[in-house]
């Protein structure tokens, strides 16, 4: 009897353990929240911070200062992002780390690997949760005089209001799942259409200097095992000169920049008006590399247009694309499963080399030229 009882209060137990893990928050959806909600991030810090900020008097005293909310200087996805930078200017090496990186309890480090560090963020896991526990911050170094404490403040606050700038403009998406298997890309209209998909306008003009904007929607659901996307176009003029790994975002192009971990490590698919299709990953600002032919050919295409290339052909023309994205395409990941994942993405429509070349986005950009690749402007894609 006794040996029975302790079986089963093993197995209650090991059920509780199992409902824990579930319930605790991922790190990764936190921290993409974290770093593009202001009222977030505020939330998710236990202020006053564990360490305060050491500052010296007018008589060159230490003084001690609780590190506290109009202290904070709000971080947006760069300066949480990992990487190891040769700076030829500073004449050092900057590596920005994660020196201990366990379950429940993370601590990020960035500066020069020889010098003192510009930032350090603990994060604890509490009853679930994701929280700031504990930082410092390059605004305050040791030897900030107590007497420029207010100046500093100011300034961080200016910054901080610069981020909440940025980010209220992010756009979001609840991304349905869909219960189908194998599903070509030709189907993927009606597919979506029995589902309610609704469709989104890309009609954002971000540069004055390219005032064109087509008309332009798309649609995205997902399934087990990929990305379902659907666009409608009506430009102007059409061109789909290029084949597979071609210029194609010259040609009609639509495209979709997606980080899986909503970091800085994202894709650029891209695909002019008859499927043909490029794949692009890594970080911004970095050597990125580009999918192979056999990893191209697993995404499926179906173009209103055919799958033929033509030259350019002026008046008013509709076509659509569908594109079905499986996870194994995004190759610097191992994706089995998007189901509850907030990830950062944004879909544009260009035509660089049409008689009228156009930029459009869906989520804004605020960038003096055009540019795509820039993390910091994707919108969010939440998984449901």
């Amino acid at each position: 009897m006794r040996s029975l009882l302790f079986t089963y209060l093993l197995l209650l137990a090991g059920a509780a353990s199992l409902t824990a893990q579930e319930n605790t928050e991922k790190f990764e959806d936190f921290l993409s929240k974290f770093t593009t909600n202001a009222s977030f991030q505020y939330e998710r810090i236990r202020f006053p911070l564990e360490s305060s900020l050491l500052l010296s008097d007018a008589d060159g005293e230490e003084k001690v200062v609780p590190f506290v909310r109009r202290m904070w200087p709000l971080l947006d996805g760069e300066a949480l992002r990992t990487y190891r930078e040769t700076m030829e200017d500073e004449g050092g090496i900057y590596v920005a780390h994660y020196v201990l990186n366990e379950s429940e309890h993370k601590e990020f480090e960035a500066g020069f690997e020889d010098g003192s560090l510009d930032l350090r963020v603990v994060f604890k896991c509490i009853d679930g949760k994701w929280y700031v526990t504990d930082a410092f911050s390059g605004w305050y170094a040791p030897d900030t005089s107590a007497a420029d404490l207010e100046g500093i403040i100011r300034q961080v606050q200016d910054e901080n209001n610069v981020f909440i700038e940025q980010h209220a403009t992010m756009k979001e998406i609840t991304v349905k799942q869909l219960s189908a298997t194998a599903v070509a890309a030709a189907d993927v209209p009606a597919l979506l259409d029995k589902a309610g998909i609704s469709e989104h306008a890309l009609n954002t003009v971000n540069w004055a200097e390219y005032p064109y904007c087509p008309d332009v929607t798309f649609r995205i659901a997902y399934t087990a095992d990929a990305i379902l996307l659907h666009y409608r176009v009506k430009e102007k003029a059409v061109r789909a000169k290029y084949t597979d790994g071609g210029k194609v975002w010259t040609d009609s192009c639509v495209e979709f920049f997606f980080s899986p971990d909503a970091n800085n490590v994202y894709y650029n698919l891209e695909s002019n008006c008859v499927g043909a299709i490029i794949l692009g990953g890594g970080e911004a600002g970095t050597q990125r590399g580009h999918a192979n032919e056999s990893v191209l050919r697993t995404i499926g295409r179906w173009s209103s247009l055919g799958d033929q290339p033509f030259g350019e052909r002026v008046g008013d023309t509709q076509w659509e694309v569908a594109l079905v994205v499986p996870y194994s395409a995004f190759y610097l990941h191992d994706i089995h499963s998007l189901k509850g994942k907030h990830t950062r993405a944004n879909f544009y429509k260009c035509g660089d080399d049409l008689p009228t070349p156009h930029f459009l986005s869906w989520n804004p950009i605020e960038m003096p030229r055009p540019n795509f690749h820039t993390p910091p402007y994707f919108g969010m894609l939440l998984f449901e």
